[in-house]
């Protein structure tokens, strides 16, 4: 789950903002000179999102503008990871057994 344009290049917006007074400050000829690069933006931002994440430690993108949704898109990451696991509780040995038995008996006086 990542939040992108999906690939696509840049939009029309440097000619809505060279048009509007109140937003020249946030263009230049630099952005047009950028333009050039935006495959390799590209690139590196796919490199930022895939190279983390692998099937031992997977990395989830989760959105936190909805907090009850971003919670529960956590909750099931964490409980379908709990589910791959092989969990189950260590099994005494008979050294151990025994220990517990002793113990039992101190108890019991």
């Amino acid at each position: 789950m990542r939040k992108g344009n999906g690939g696509r290049q840049p939009s029309a917006g440097p000619a809505v903002t060279i048009d509007n007074p109140d937003k020249n400050w946030k263009f230049s000829r630099a952005d047009i000179e950028e333009r050039e690069r935006w495959k390799d933006y590209q690139r590196a931002y796919e490199a930022c999102w895939t190279a983390p994440s692998t099937k031992i430690a997977p990395c989830y993108a989760v959105p936190a503008d909805e907090k009850e949704n971003a919670r529960l898109i956590i909750s099931q990451a964490i409980l379908d990871t709990l589910g791959k696991l092989k969990l189950s509780y260590q099994k005494p040995d008979k050294g151990h057994r025994k220990e517990l038995q002793s113990i039992r008996k101190f108890l019991g006086k």
